[in-house]
């Protein structure tokens, strides 16, 4: 077999069985850590620490080895890592509530696979610097391996969500990356005795690049490295964020982003890239500016187009600096140090922000600030830059920030004197500023600092409310499970809880309506309906509910009524217990408690059959928590819930459709089903109180709904499609709106 064809198979087996062992893994820990995006971005950092680890291991076994010890030893290293194979995570690993998520879930990696995931990550620099000591013609420039390393990741990253994850369940993928990693130690030993071979017919050109007699590396060109390999990694972590939160947090958004970013390391360390480096800075300059445009008139776009700004916005400053990288490579004698160097900075991005951000940071601070630090990168790129005019580049900036702070008060005077409504003049306001942002964006691609400046005011800035005082953001915290926050909108009369994006509950300010259940849990709403159904006697019993906002669903219940709220976030109770904002954990009447940690560990501890109603209303962000759609989490919640018990699931969603999920569970359990669609809103307690809502609920018989199962506003659900979800298969693509 030709030795490029070994070393170039080698590499990329070991690409592609690290990424696919890391949304594997993710999806694994899932049910145990809930379905916040920071679990795959722990998962993340965790896979960036073994392949810093494994980095370190391949330059000191390439440095102080004797080459021809060098590949038995890590062919033994890699066997060894059978005995954790396949991968088992223990089902009593959940958290206990007073402990960190993001370091149990480190340590529990770290036991289960750190072994087998350093051993894979460190194959492609050791194999690399194999090669380089073959003889082989390409021997003097190994560095195109690094691109069969990042098409094996593509490729795997590619293949999860669209064959594995919906075809294979999670023991069937753990057997199939077994097989796949004892064909990674034979293409191993193909490599080790390939090097041997070569080391007694060296060619002089190979002698030549292997000589360490080559200059010392600057510090400086050290840290250049750093940094540039720091941004895109952070930057690749705040867009998944950004994405989950919005979404579902689950493989298929997971690795999409990571997908784009190893595709831009395969374009730059190509020997013929698809877009050349001086590309890569133009487009970057373009992204920035739609994406700029974009966050300042937000109102104009829809979900996707503004998304779609965000993505381009990442690859191609990713683009720009693996393009950077790859240009400022040093000769192959130096080849694993200057993997050791991108590997962490890749580490120092996933620690920044999953580690430092959340405690240093009351909002999302870290994915703006990677963004500004791309845009200051740009000065160690390739341009012909024109001679920078500091009191332009400062005025310029400065002009653009007054405009942001002040663009209430420019909508104020439109309105005022054009006769225009508020919102049609907001909207103006904002068009014109992130239109004249844009243009001074591309004005200014050549000039670093300008570009810099503009870009880095309106990408802070966009993290700070500019309304004039519509909205008072009360409080702002943020945990392991994402960002809370407490803001007052006078308009509506609310103060309103906010998880992310999406509102998790509010009350009124009025005292006449302080009792009063509000947002999606309206008396005249689906879950007043749902309350109307039931006798007196049904109502009196436990109620469970899986999620807390702030509480106040339960001011539809009765005194006599025991209420167990769920909640895996300890800041949500805090906020929801601080009567400054919040008193109906206080106020409503049935009796109260909170349990912390994962619904379904927690649900275990109560007694079967305890339960007349079960509400599942527990989402992070506008995220789905798959573990709670599942076959073995309805079993679960059929095992607590009274005979003729009622599950009441909150479904809804700005973009996906969870109906069909539940109604291939419930034909899979036999479950009676009814669905509701809030969409019109009546004035005027509603249209000012209320939001639309869609609401699932299931019961064993069809005479357990109760009045339910013939009122109009509840109708059958849509048929059953695909296969149902369980702990070990689940299918998100399925939810998308063009699938």
């Amino acid at each position: 077999m030709p030795t490029t064809l070994i070393f170039s198979l080698a590499v990329f087996c070991g690409a592609l069985l690290l990424f696919l062992f890391q949304p594997m893994v993710g999806k694994g820990v899932l049910p145990l850590f809930g379905g916040a995006s920071q679990v795959w971005i722990t998962c993340l950092l965790f896979f960036q620490t073994a392949l810093l680890a494994g980095y370190f291991y391949a330059h000191l076994l390439a440095t102080r080895v004797a080459r021809r010890f060098q590949a038995p030893i890590h062919i033994l290293v890699a066997a060894a890592g059978l005995f954790f194979l396949p991968v088992a995570i223990p089902p009593d690993a959940a958290p206990p509530p007073d402990a960190s998520p993001a370091l149990t879930l480190l340590a529990l990696l770290a036991r289960a696979i750190g072994l087998p995931a350093l051993a894979v990550a460190a194959t492609a620099p050791l194999a690399q610097r194999w090669f380089s000591r073959t003889g082989h013609p390409a021997a003097r420039d190994p560095y195109f391996l690094y691109a069969a390393s990042n098409l094996g990741s593509l490729a795997a990253l590619l293949a999860y969500p669209t064959l594995i994850e919906p075809s294979l369940g999670l023991a069937a993928q753990g057997r199939v990356w077994t097989l796949l990693y004892l064909a990674l130690l034979a293409l191993l030993a193909m490599c080790g005795i390939s090097a041997l071979r070569g080391e007694t017919t060296v060619a002089p050109a190979a002698r030549d690049a292997t000589s360490a007699d080559i200059a010392p590396i600057a510090t400086k060109e050290r840290l250049i490295w750093l940094a540039l390999s720091f941004a895109p990694a952070s930057l690749l972590l705040g867009l998944t964020s950004h994405v989950t939160a919005d979404l579902v947090s689950a493989p298929l958004l997971w690795v999409a982003p990571l997908a784009l970013y190893l595709g831009t390391f395969v374009i730059a360390f190509a020997r013929r890239p698809l877009i050349p480096r001086r590309a890569s800075y133009w487009l970057q300059a373009f992204a920035i500016a739609a994406l700029v445009a974009a966050l300042i008139a937000p109102d104009w776009l829809g979900f996707w187009p503004i998304l779609a700004a965000h993505v381009a916005a990442f690859a191609f400053s990713a683009l720009a600096c693996h393009h950077e990288l790859a240009a400022r490579r040093p000769p192959a004698a130096r080849l694993t140090e200057f993997y050791l160097w991108l590997a962490a900075g890749g580490v120092l991005g996933g620690a920044f922000n999953a580690l430092l951000a959340p405690l240093a940071f009351d909002d999302v601070f870290e994915y703006p600030l990677a963004l500004a630090l791309v845009c200051w990168l740009r000065a160690t790129m390739p341009a012909r830059h024109v001679a920078e005019r500091r009191a332009v580049d400062v005025a310029i900036p400065s002009l653009i920030a007054i405009n942001l702070i002040l663009q209430s008060e420019f909508t104020r005077l439109l309105a005022s004197n054009f006769g225009f409504s508020r919102a049609y003049s907001e909207d103006i306001v904002l068009g014109v500023i992130g239109a004249l942002a844009a243009l001074a964006i591309v004005h200014a691609v050549r000039r670093p600092i300008r570009f810099a400046l503009i870009a880095s005011i309106v990408l802070i800035l966009w993290q700070f409310p500019v309304d004039g005082g519509n909205v008072e953001r009360l409080a702002s915290q943020r945990s392991f499970y994402g960002v809370v926050r407490v803001e007052r909108h006078p308009g509506r009369g609310m103060n309103l809880l906010l998880h992310g994006t999406t509102v998790h509950g509010g009350q009124a300010i009025d005292a006449t309506m302080r009792l009063e259940p509000v947002t999606y849990y309206l008396r005249s709403g689906p879950f007043g309906d749902v309350f109307a159904s039931r006798t007196a006697e049904q109502i009196g019993r436990p109620v469970a509910v899986i999620g807390l906002g702030v509480g106040g669903l339960a001011c539809h219940g009765r005194p006599e009524a025991r209420w167990t709220f769920y909640e895996i976030d300890p800041l949500v109770e805090r906020i929801a217990r601080d009567e400054r904002f919040f008193t109906y954990l206080r106020d409503c009447p049935p009796r109260k408690e909170v349990v912390l940690g994962d619904a379904r560990l927690s649900l275990r501890a109560a007694p079967d059959g305890a339960f007349g109603l079960i509400f599942m209303d527990a989402f992070s962000s506008d995220s789905i928590p798959i573990h709670l759609l599942t076959r073995e989490a309805l079993e679960s919640y059929l095992a607590k819930l009274a005979p003729d018990g009622m599950i009441v699931f909150n479904i809804s969603h700005r973009i996906l459709d969870l109906a069909p999920v539940l109604s291939t569970l419930a034909a899979d359990s036999g479950l009676a089903m009814r669905i509701s669609r809030l969409r019109r809103l009546r004035p005027p307690i509603e249209e000012r109180y209320g939001y639309t809502v869609d609401v699932a609920i299931m019961a064993r018989e069809p005479r357990h709904l109760g009045g339910l199962a013939r009122h109009p506003r509840w109708t059958p659900p849509p048929a059953p499609k695909g296969r149902v979800w369980t702990d070990d298969y689940s299918n998100p693509l399925a939810l998308l709106p063009w699938y």
